[in-house]
């Protein structure tokens, strides 16, 4: 149904945010045309970039030691976003490219740059050190 929101671009009206949000209706959201997610090329970017924010916090969230499978994460969030599977995976796929975690292909080997639906998303071997 997402993708039919994407192509079409009509009139229809999402009463919430593009990245993750809760359930619910909230009739405040009535009054302003500008709190509404219309699935446009500007919501679409304002979703990017907060799924850039949110997602690696609820994916390390869902990982426990032997990491979580693509397909399992996708599940998981799939109605708590406004975001299509590719949005998201475009998004894991930056994560791995700036190695912020490591992808596996089903027989455990690392995957680089391609994400496939049975691959494993894993914490990386190595942390990061961020100085300020």
């Amino acid at each position: 149904m997402l993708s039919i929101h994407w192509d079409q671009q009509n009139s229809f009206r999402h009463h919430g945010s593009g990245s993750f949000y809760e359930l619910g209706y909230d009739p405040r959201k009535m009054d302003y045309d500008d709190v509404l997610f219309s699935f446009r090329e500007e919501d679409r970017l304002d979703m990017q970039r907060s799924l850039q924010d949110e997602l690696p916090g609820r994916l390390f969230g869902m990982m426990n030691d032997s990491g979580i499978a693509v397909e399992e994460f996708l599940r998981a969030i799939g109605n708590e976003t406004a975001a299509r599977n590719d949005d998201i995976l475009e998004i894991v796929r930056q994560m791995a490219m700036a190695r912020d975690v490591q992808v596996q292909r089903p027989d455990g080997k690392p995957r680089r740059r391609a994400l496939g639906i049975r691959d494993r998303i894993i914490k990386p071997c190595q942390r990061k050190f961020v100085f300020v």
